[in-house]
């Protein structure tokens, strides 16, 4: 399939090769887009569509899953401590294996993991097993962001990366919208308290098609191939990929048969040193401010709906909580676009002020102002 579809453009570019450095470069600094570059982007950040609809599954099924299986308050929040600590293992995983077989492969196995874990927690008929579940498919997140946010920069140009690696919240916050439309769904074709497992369920469907089209659309990465693969597996993906034709002397071919020697492992004290040490820290805190915004808020907010709203249906609290969750959806996919043009650093400070007054304001004036005042309030922190 890909090569029929490959063979209707016309090649009308042409680019000489003499060292595997010429394939890395031209891919950093190229204008041309892939062949299939919208449908690839979607498959290579499909996982994190998954990620959102697996967290939203359960978040939206917390208020009948904690009485069904007896949930103390810690042990609800582990139903969201073991999703990350199965991200930290899968993130530390894919980082000792992601250079040896490429990403590709890593692709299709990270959204097996998917299919299990949501089926093992679909089928859930105590808390530990639904643990077990979340650990699995925490285990596959953690493996998928390392591959996506690998692959995506190799197959996208300076130009784009920010903006392609960006897409990432409008594809998270995609996947809570659809988690509460199928609960949405599930509730009204009568499903009754047994919604969330239908939920649940239903990301096992969603991983099976995004792995359906990583299987037609993902070629492996042509920059991993440029240091890993035999040269003409690397030039036959390249000229597939962009649309160019590559054009490489005897003398060259031979000369680069064998690939780049591997890169040495780096230390992970390497981060602490004198050139790192001031990113590594904020980005640590930058990390930690997120997880505490994720986990300790928006995780939670089908919950935190029941209690600002406690007369409200289960209905109305799914469909409040979409309401919410289409805000992210819509700040999140507009960044993406404009985040080259603010800048990193400047995008992090406006939402990190934003969050922080959102939160401030709902704990100090929330009691005092109402449920309208934090109703409202929520909406910022989200956006930020």
């Amino acid at each position: 399939i890909k090569l029929s579809v490959a063979i209707i453009f016309t090649m009308t570019t042409e680019i000489e090769v003499k060292s595997r450095e010429d394939i890395i470069k031209f891919i950093e600094n190229n204008t041309r887009r892939a062949w299939n570059a919208t449908l690839l982007l979607i498959a290579a950040i499909g996982g994190i569509f998954v990620d959102g609809y697996d967290t939203g599954a359960v978040s939206f099924g917390l208020s009948t899953i904690i009485p069904l299986f007896h949930l103390t308050p810690l042990e609800t929040t582990l139903v969201g401590s073991f999703v990350a600590l199965g991200s930290i293992i899968g993130g530390y995983f894919a980082s000792l294996v992601l250079d040896k077989l490429g990403r590709r492969v890593w692709f299709v196995i990270t959204l097996l993991v998917f299919i299990v874990g949501a089926i093992v927690s679909a089928l859930a008929v105590n808390a530990a097993m639904l643990y077990i579940g979340r650990l699995l498919l925490g285990f596959g997140i953690g493996m998928d962001y390392a591959v996506a946010f690998s692959y995506i920069p190799e197959v996208s140009n300076r130009f784009t990366k920010a903006r392609n690696a960006n897409f990432q919240q409008f594809m998270f916050f995609g996947g809570l919208m659809v988690a509460g439309a199928i609960g949405i769904a599930a509730l009204v074709l009568g499903a009754g308290l047994n919604y969330w497992r239908w939920i649940l369920g239903s990301g096992a469907i969603f991983a099976a098609i995004f792995l359906t089209l990583r299987q037609i659309y993902i070629i492996e990465s042509p920059m991993w191939l440029a240091y890993y693969a035999p040269i003409d597996e690397a030039i036959r993906t390249l000229e597939l990929t962009y649309n160019v034709k590559v054009r490489i002397s005897e003398e060259d071919r031979k000369k680069l048969e064998s690939p780049l020697a591997r890169r040495e492992q780096v230390k992970m004290s390497e981060l602490f040193s004198k050139i790192y040490r001031r990113i590594t820290w904020a980005t640590t805190f930058l990390s930690i401010f997120q997880g505490f915004e994720y986990y300790g808020v928006i995780f939670y907010f089908p919950l935190i709906m029941t209690f600002l709203f406690p007369h409200a249906s289960l209905i109305t609290t799914l469909w409040e909580s979409d309401v919410y969750y289409a805000i992210g959806f819509g700040v999140g996919g507009g960044m993406a676009f404009i985040v080259h043009k603010l800048g990193l650093k400047r995008t992090i400070i406006i939402g990190a002020i934003v969050v922080f007054l959102s939160a401030f304001l709902i704990g100090v004036l929330g009691p005092i102002l109402g449920m309208v005042f934090i109703a409202v309030a929520l909406g910022f922190y989200i956006a930020g």
